[in-house]
């Protein structure tokens, strides 16, 4: 196997290097990996801030990377009607996915959540 540190990483088990990125079952992942929100509430105003998960980066670039294809194949200035219902249609998209896999969105003015579901939310443990 590869040597870091004083670890042997056998291509079977990186648990014992990475042991909160690769548990050796699904079930000492526990209730933080099962539920955990792509899309974070912002911590002031109402809403959603950054993606917290590798698929919320994904969703959010493929939506930047289909605004770009919607500029080009339907520029504003040929198409005034067509680009923005495309617009419109893939940000409403967007804000599915987000509703969906996002934590529940409330007001928020900086107060640091103590509850359980704010915990797993930023995968704390």
């Amino acid at each position: 196997g590869l040597h870091i540190a004083q670890f042997t990483l056998n291509s079977s088990d990186h648990s014992a290097v990475f042991p909160h990125r690769f548990p050796k079952n699904i079930s000492e992942r526990g209730p933080a990996m099962k539920n955990r929100y792509w899309f974070p509430v912002k911590r002031y105003g109402w809403g959603w801030g950054p993606p917290t998960t590798w698929e919320g980066w994904c969703v959010l670039a493929s939506y930047v990377f289909i605004l770009l294809g919607i500029c080009f194949w339907l520029p504003p200035h040929k198409k005034p009607v067509s680009y923005p219902i495309a617009v419109t249609c893939i940000t409403l998209v967007l804000l599915l996915v987000v509703w969906k896999t996002g934590e529940p969105p409330r007001w928020r003015w900086g107060e640091i959540d103590t509850t359980e579901d704010a915990a797993t939310s930023q995968n704390i443990e």
